[in-house]
């Protein structure tokens, strides 16, 4: 193995949770939504401005009396200032989403406008099968085992070029990378960091070249302008985007998450619609429909981000899999094709990895 020092070759990946925080494994847990996922996106450095560039003049035009320093952009909340302490919480609640709606329109025009430099990376844990797969596992347990798939996949599809020499034999030039997380602490850090401590024989590209030393990087939040934390906020934008659209339910108790944009919410209502148990005004439906126009664009940015594609274990993967009673290392593919039609023709997600994932957990 040779290691290319080339700078134009280096690589960031920088990575952020959805689901359960802490993915309690047990289906009885209070809060339990029935996964764990650990992704983000791939930039190589040299493209790294553009991610800061874009993000940071979105924020300008969002809010342009606000200093980007001061708030953070987020998918699932408003920054503070949305709200106003004079008016009543209904009256807030209107103003958040009417701000949350403004924002993702904003952001799907302006991901149309610029075909930006990345790949996702990602890996969803359903702690169901999970649990019945590693009857002992724990949280942290649950945490290693998304971040290493995610890890694997982005050193040896994304980061090691193969070469077969005169003789047939394998060799490999290692490109330079660093990871990046974001905010985490306590279980998760401990979590991450023991990844490497537990298994560097199975993971030697990972363990030898890269996540160690300063290569493993922990974003603090401390200042939202500057270029990391940026290029962060991209990156929860768009893995809240992929995660609620490939998990949109709304928990066992059919109550709503803490989400502002329900993406999900084609997947509840157009049924209903269809079969009539349902009924909208006009006004109403014509907003559904105004929006879905408004956030597609956003799916069609995304769904390309998945064909990066290489072998593990003897089988097809691509840069998103799902951990259930095994591991599925294609399922990139079929997040692209439900994208695919969602976006061009309003079909509801309906496949076999999708369907594992949003199965309810037996309690």
């Amino acid at each position: 193995m040779t290691l290319t020092i080339n700078v134009d070759n280096k690589k960031s990946i920088y990575l952020d949770e959805r689901g359960d925080r802490n993915p309690d494994v047990d289906p009885s847990a209070r809060g339990y939504l029935g996964y764990f996922f650990i992704g983000g996106v791939e930039i190589f450095d040299r493209d790294k401005d553009t991610i800061v560039s874009f993000v940071r003049k979105f924020k300008s035009e969002l809010y342009p009396s606000r200093e980007s320093i001061d708030w953070e952009l987020k998918g699932a909340i408003n920054p503070k200032f949305v709200g106003d302490e004079s008016l009543t919480g209904d009256e807030n609640r209107i103003r958040h989403i009417e701000a949350a709606e403004r924002k993702w329109t904003m952001w799907s025009k302006a991901l149309q406008k610029e075909h930006l430099p990345y790949k996702i990376y990602g890996s969803f844990v359903k702690l169901e099968d999970f649990k019945k797969r590693y009857p002992g596992c724990d949280e942290k347990g649950v945490i290693k085992a998304a971040f290493i798939d995610v890890a694997y996949k982005f050193v040896n599809f994304g980061c090691v070029q193969r070469h077969i020499d005169h003789e047939h034999n394998m060799h490999f030039t290692l490109l330079p990378c660093r990871f990046y997380f974001d905010n985490v602490t306590n279980l998760q850090e401990k979590a991450v960091l023991e990844a490497f401590e537990k298994y560097p024989d199975h993971y030697p590209h990972i363990a030898d070249g890269f996540c160690v030393d300063d290569r493993l990087n922990f974003i603090t939040n401390d200042d939202y302008s500057a270029d990391d934390e940026l290029i962060m906020q991209f990156v929860d934008m768009q893995i809240y985007a992929m995660t609620r659209f490939l998990s949109p339910g709304r928990g066992q108790d059919g109550s709503e998450s803490n989400i502002l944009i329900n993406f999900e919410e084609y997947v509840r209502v157009l049924p209903q619609l269809q079969d009539q148990t349902l009924k909208l005004t006009t006004e109403k439906l014509k907003n559904m429909v105004e929006l879905y126009y408004n956030i597609v664009p956003i799916f069609h940015d995304i769904q390309n981000r998945f064909h990066r594609y290489g072998w593990k274990d003897d089988r097809q993967a691509t840069s998103l899999s799902l951990i259930a009673d095994e591991t599925y290392e294609d399922f990139g593919l079929e997040a692209h094709v439900l994208m695919q039609q969602f976006g061009s023709s309003l079909k509801l997600p309906e496949g076999e990895l999708f369907n594992k994932l949003n199965r309810k957990p037996a309690i």
